[in-house]
C-alpha cells in the first residue's frame, strides 16, 4: 500500500513575468489571425488564399522521453554521425547520443561556442563546425573515432546565422551571415583548406540553403543587413560548376528563420518562419526545380518560427515546436498536401534541435524555457509508426458537492470512498460512473488521511479529534481514538502487519516540525508511541519497502535534507545517504522494490527525481521530469510506470498543472500524459478496476469535476487482477461487488 502525506495546504496566489509573456504571444497570434493571408501571383499582384486549404488529420506517431543531456542546450548544432550516434555541440560543450542505450557521453571540448553556427557531416565521417562565436572566425572539425576537435584554419570571414551545405563534390559551401554578409566560401575536407567563391547577389542571414537534385544550391529568404528588418522574399541559385550565383523567382511570402526541406521527388518545401512584423507564420510553399516556380502549399495548423522540420524516411516532413506553436508537432504528406497533428510533445520546444536517426525516429533536444528563461536538458524521440504510451483523459460524473483537496480510497469491491468536509461521504461506482450517498460519519472532520487497512476497513485520521473507521461490508462507521500528539502535514503508511505508522508533521501546540511517531493497531483500535525519527519533518514523503520497512524522505522545509528508514520489528530508525531537498514531493515504490522520489517544492518546484535502492541503502539521480512540479499526486500503474498528476508547475503557462508525467523505471525517462481539463493542484487520485485512475478535486474550478485516466491497453492486467496490483488484500484475489454496501448478498449468511 502506498504511503500518504497529510495536509497539503493551499498556498497564496503568486505572480511572475510569465503573464506578460503569455499576453504578448496571445496578442501576436491575434494580430496574425486578424490579417488575411495574402499571396503574390506571377504578376506580383496580391490575391487572397482560398479558404479550407489545410486538412486536419488525427494525431499520428508517438513521443517518448529519452536520456537527458549532460548540459542544458538551446539552438545547439546536431548532426547524425555515420555510425548512427548524434553529435550535439554548442556554447557549453559537446556530447554524443547513443540511440542503442538512450544515453549521452561527453565528446571532447570544442574551441569555440558556435552559437548561431552550423555543423555539417563530411564524407570522411568528420563534422565541420563553422562560425557563431560572437564575431570570431571560428571553424573546426570533430573526429568521432578519436573524440577530438581540430581547428580548420583559413576561413576569412566571421559568420553567424549563416548556412553550410555539403556539395556533390564533398566540399562545403558556407554562405552569408549576420550583418548582410554576401561572401561565400568553400571548405575542402581532403586538404582542410578554404577558398573563396562567388558572392551572393543579396547579402543575407537567417536564410535557408538546400542542395537540389541537379547539384545546384537554392538559397531563399532571410534578412539583409538589418537583423530586425523586414524579411526577404528573394531567392538565388549557386552553380558549383561556375561558382556563380543567379537570381531565382521570389517566394510568395517573405520569411526569415524559416525551414526548407528537399522532398523525395526533388521539390523543396519552404515553410513558417518570421513574416512581416516578426509574427510567426503558418504559410508554406513548394519550389519545383523543373518548372522553376513556387506554388502555394496548405498552411500548417500552427504559426511557427524557431522550429525544426525533418524529412522522415516515409517521405513526410515532421515539423516540431517553435514560437507560437504551443506544444504541438505536425506531419506534412507530400502525396496529399495535407497536414496532420502528431502526438503532442512532452515539453514545449522552441530554440531546439532535431536529427533523423538511422532507424527512422527523430531525436529532438533542448529548448528555451520562457518562464524562467534558461535552457533545458530534456530530449525526446518521435516514432512515426509507434503506439502512444500516454493513455487518454476523459470527464466522468462529479460528486454532489465540490472537493478541494480530497482524500479517498478504492475499496476491495471496486467502489471509491470519498469523505466530505463535513459528516457526508460518497461512493463512486466505476462501472456505472455514478455517485452514491454513503451513510453519514459520526463526526465532521476535514483534511484527513484515508487509508485502506489490510482487513478491508478504512481508517480516517485527522489532525485533531477522533479517528474514524468505515466497514465497506456493512456501510457502518465507528469512532476510534485520535492521534496522541495532534499534528498536521504528516505521513501515514499501512505496514505489512496491518498496523498504521504515522510519522512527523507540524505540532498543533507550537507550529514546529515534529519527530513524533506512533502506530495504530486495528485489532485493538488504539494508538501507541513508536521511536521518534532522527530528524523532525513536515511535508515529507514515505513509502513501504518490500521487506516491511518504511522509507521517509525529505521535508523539513529549510533544513538540510535527509532520509531515514524505519524498522517496525526493531522499532528503530536508520539514516540513509544524502538526498535532494525534497518537500511536497512524492515517494512511490516501484515493481522492482526501489523507491522513486520525484519533484517537490513550490517556489519554484523541482524537476529532479531520485531513486532509493534498499539493498544498497543508496540514492541515485534519474531523469528529470518533463515539468517541474510539487504538491502533486503519484500512482504506480499496472504496467510498472509511475504517473505524477497535477501539482504546482513552473513552466510556460504553468502547463504542468494540467498534465501528468509518466516515469519508465527501465529507461529512467519521463513522458507526459495527455492534457486534462482542469488545474489539479492538491488533487486526489486513486486506481480503479481495469487499471484506470480517478482524479478528483484540486484547487480552483476543478473541485467538483473529476476525470478518468485510461492507460493504453498494451501490457495492462486483466480487470480481475487489479486488486493484486494495487491493494494489499489478504486471501482475496477476486473481490465481488456483493462484498460492499449497498450491494449486499442476496444469499448466504
Amino acid at each position: 500500500m502506498a504511503a500518504m502525506r497529510f495536509g497539503q495546504w493551499p498556498m497564496a496566489a503568486r505572480t511572475c513575468g510569465l503573464g506578460v509573456l503569455a499576453a504578448a504571444l496571445a496578442a501576436s497570434a491575434a494580430s496574425a489571425r486578424a490579417q488575411p493571408h495574402r499571396i503574390a501571383d506571377a504578376g506580383g499582384e496580391p490575391r487572397s488564399k482560398p479558404p479550407g486549404a489545410s486538412v486536419a488529420a488525427p494525431a499520428i506517431g508517438s513521443w517518448r522521453r529519452t536520456g537527458d543531456l549532460r548540459l542544458s542546450r538551446c539552438g545547439d548544432l546536431v548532426v547524425t554521425l555515420m555510425d548512427g550516434r548524434v553529435l550535439a555541440v554548442g556554447g557549453r560543450g559537446a556530447e554524443v547520443y547513443d540511440p542503442q542505450v538512450g544515453a549521452w557521453r561527453q565528446a571532447g571540448t570544442q574551441h569555440w561556442s558556435h552559437i548561431g553556427g552550423t555543423a555539417t557531416l563530411l564524407g570522411n565521417g568528420e563534422v565541420l563546425a563553422v562560425g557563431g562565436h560572437f564575431g570570431a572566425i571560428a571553424a573546426e572539425t570533430f573526429e568521432p573515432l578519436r573524440v577530438r576537435w581540430r581547428p580548420a584554419e583559413g576561413s576569412a570571414v566571421a559568420r553567424s546565422h549563416h548556412t553550410a551545405t555539403r556539395l556533390w563534390s564533398g566540399e562545403v559551401l558556407v554562405v552569408g551571415g549576420d550583418g548582410g554578409i554576401a561572401s561565400a566560401e568553400l571548405y575542402e575536407p581532403l586538404t582542410r583548406r578554404w577558398r573563396p567563391t562567388g558572392s551572393l547577389l543579396t547579402g543575407r542571414s537567417r536564410h535557408t540553403a538546400v542542395l537540389l537534385n541537379d547539384g545546384r544550391v537554392l538559397v531563399a529568404g532571410g534578412v539583409d543587413s538589418d537583423v530586425a528588418g523586414p524579411p526577404l522574399a528573394s531567392c538565388e541559385f549557386y552553380d558549383p560548376a561556375t561558382g556563380e550565383w543567379l537570381p531565382g523567382p521570389p517566394m510568395n511570402s517573405a520569411r526569415s528563420s524559416h525551414a526548407a526541406v528537399v522532398l523525395f521527388d526533388g521539390r523543396v518545401l519552404v515553410l513558417g518562419g518570421a513574416g512581416g512584423e516578426g509574427v510567426p507564420d503558418a504559410t508554406a510553399e513548394i519550389f519545383d526545380p523543373v518548372t522553376s516556380d513556387w506554388r502555394i502549399a496548405n498552411d500548417m495548423n500552427r504559426q511557427r518560427s524557431g522550429f525544426t522540420a525533418t524529412l522522415l524516411d516515409t517521405g513526410e516532413v515532421l515539423v516540431v515546436g517553435g514560437f507560437g506553436s504551443d506544444q504541438t508537432a505536425e506531419v506534412y504528406d507530400p502525396a496529399t498536401g495535407a497536414w496532420a497533428f502528431a502526438e503532442e510533445l512532452n515539453a514545449y520546444r522552441n530554440c531546439h534541435s532535431a536529427a533523423l536517426l538511422h532507424d527512422g525516429r527523430v531525436l529532438v533536444l533542448g529548448e528555451k524555457d520562457m518562464a524562467v528563461y534558461h535552457n533545458t536538458r530534456t530530449a525526446e524521440l518521435f516514432d512515426r509508426h509507434g503506439l502512444t504510451i500516454r493513455g487518454t483523459w476523459r470527464p466522468t460524473a462529479g460528486p454532489s458537492r465540490p472537493r478541494g483537496s480530497p482524500a479517498m480510497a478504492t475499496l476491495p469491491c471496486g467502489l471509491v470512498l470519498v469523505p466530505g468536509p463535513d459528516r457526508a461521504a460518497e461512493l463512486y461506482d466505476p462501472e456505472t460512473e455514478t455517485w452514491l450517498q454513503a451513510p453519514p460519519r459520526p463526526v465532521p472532520q476535514t483534511s484527513e488521511m484515508v487509508l485502506l487497512l489490510n482487513d478491508g476497513r478504512v481508517l480516517l485520521v485527522g489532525s485533531g479529534g477522533p479517528s474514524q473507521l468505515y466497514n465497506p461490508a456493512t456501510g457502518a462507521w465507528r469512532l476510534a481514538p485520535g492521534l496522541t500528539v495532534p499534528r498536521s502535514r504528516f505521513t501515514a503508511t499501512v505496514l505489512k502487519d496491518g498496523s498504521v505508522l504515522v510519522a512527523g508533521g507540524m505540532s498543533l501546540s507550537d507550529d514546529r516540525a515534529a519527530g513524533f511517531v506512533e502506530r495504530f493497531d486495528p485489532a485493538t483500535e488504539s494508538w501507541r508511541p513508536a521511536q521518534p525519527m532522527k530528524d523532525p519533518r513536515i511535508d515529507h514523503s514515505a513509502a513501504l519497502l518490500d521487506d516491511g520497512r518504511v522509507l521517509v524522505a525529505g521535508g523539513n522545509l529549510y533544513q538540510h535534507p535527509t532520509a531515514e528508514v524505519y524498522d517496525p520489528v526493531k522499532n528503530t530508525w536508520t539514516l540513509t545517504g544524502p538526498v535532494r531537498r525534497h518537500f511536497y514531493a512524492t515517494a512511490t515504490r516501484l515493481l522492482d522494490g526501489r523507491v522513486l522520489v520525484a519533484g517537490g517544492g513550490f517556489e519554484p518546484p523541482e524537476s529532479g527525481a531520485q531513486i532509493y535502492d534498499p539493498e544498497t541503502n543508496a540514492w541515485s539521480d534519474t531523469g528529470e521530469l518533463t515539468y517541474p512540479r510539487g504538491e502533486h499526486s503519484a500512482l504506480l500503474l499496472p504496467s510498472g510506470l509511475v504517473m505524477l498528476i497535477g501539482g504546482v508547475s513552473w513552466g510556460p503557462y504553468d502547463e504542468g498543472r494540467r498534465r501528468g508525467d509518466l516515469f519508465d523505471p527501465v529507461t529512467g525517462t519521463w513522458n507526459t500524459t495527455g492534457q486534462f481539463a482542469y488545474d489539479r493542484r492538491f488533487c486526489g487520485a486513486t486506481s480503479i478496476p481495469g487499471g484506470s485512475v480517478l482524479v478528483l478535486g484540486g484547487y480552483e474550478e476543478a473541485s467538483a469535476i473529476p476525470e478518468l485516466y485510461v492507460p493504453p491497453p498494451s501490457g495492462l492486467p486483466a480487470p480481475a487482477d487489479w486488486t493484486r496490483t494495487y491493494l494489499p488484500l489478504v486471501g482475496n484475489s477476486n473481490p465481488r461487488r456483493t462484498e460492499c454496501w449497498p450491494f449486499r448478498p442476496t444469499t448466504g449468511p
